[in-house]
């Protein structure tokens, strides 16, 4: 019986501390945003934000890149998905560099 108590009581003091964080980020929230600073911009603003931001993800190939790094994420599922993508973007990098070293040497 002691037991359980100690772990509903765990369970109660980390639900106490989730709570008062999300209500740390709604007021850190709130203070950014309010009805002179909106939070979402008018419709036109956006879509033209949209427009530019896909234009760039599609001419550098950031989609790809992205759908590719998370795709092996995901198959991989590490414990430090940071440090997985880290290595992935500069495994990626020497790929692409070699890739244009050896059609540079092939011309």
């Amino acid at each position: 019986m002691k037991a359980f108590q100690s772990r509903f009581a765990r369970r109660s003091v980390i639900k106490h501390k989730q709570l008062n964080v999300s209500e740390k980020r709604r007021s850190s929230v709130s203070n950014v945003y309010s009805p002179s600073r909106p939070l979402h911009a008018s419709n036109s603003t956006q879509t033209k934000m949209h427009e530019e931001v896909a234009e760039y993800a599609y001419s550098q190939d950031v989609q790809d890149l992205l759908q590719k790094m998370c795709a092996d994420l995901f198959t991989e599922r590490p414990i430090d998905a940071i440090h997985y993508m880290v290595n992935w973007l500069s495994a990626e990098k020497q790929r692409r560099e070699e890739k244009e070293a050896d059609a540079a040497a092939a011309k």
